[in-house]
């Protein structure tokens, strides 16, 4: 009975679940240059074609370099992620909880920081959105 409990008290939690899901969903399809598995793996709610065109290219042109390093770590602030681009106002479609850090193994060590957000239990990339549009 006490093994049990020992096995329960280190079982990680729903959200490291959740991450490490995200992390290894991001990573294979990252490894496997599978654009559209990436695409998934964004929130696109309230998110414009031309965006959405943006961040595949984006992916197109990652796909190219291995990944050295992948992580999930917390935000230092949940502020400040609304802007104006050409006179209109962007705010982030999901909830900011955390940042995806990914570093890529080429000569310049190429990376990216993400926003994520949760939605529906899943850790999902977060995209602006015209600030109309209502979470």
């Amino acid at each position: 009975m006490l093994l049990a409990c020992a096995l329960v008290a280190c079982a990680p939690g729903p959200d490291e679940r959740a991450r490490a899901v995200f992390l290894q969903a991001w990573t294979q399809a990252h490894a496997s240059r599978d654009v559209e598995a990436q695409l998934a793996l964004y929130c696109w709610d309230g998110v414009d074609y031309s965006h959405r065109a943006f961040v595949r290219q984006s992916l197109v042109f990652e796909s190219e370099f291995p990944l050295a390093e992948a992580s999930i770590e917390p935000l230092e602030d949940n502020d400040g992620y609304s802007y104006v681009y050409e006179g209109s106002q962007y705010r982030p479609n999901l909830t900011p909880v955390a940042r995806l850090r990914l570093v890529f193994d080429n000569q310049e060590r190429l990376h990216s920081s993400l926003l994520l957000g949760v939605k529906d239990d899943r850790y999902l990339l977060v995209n602006p959105a015209p600030i109309s549009f209502e979470k």
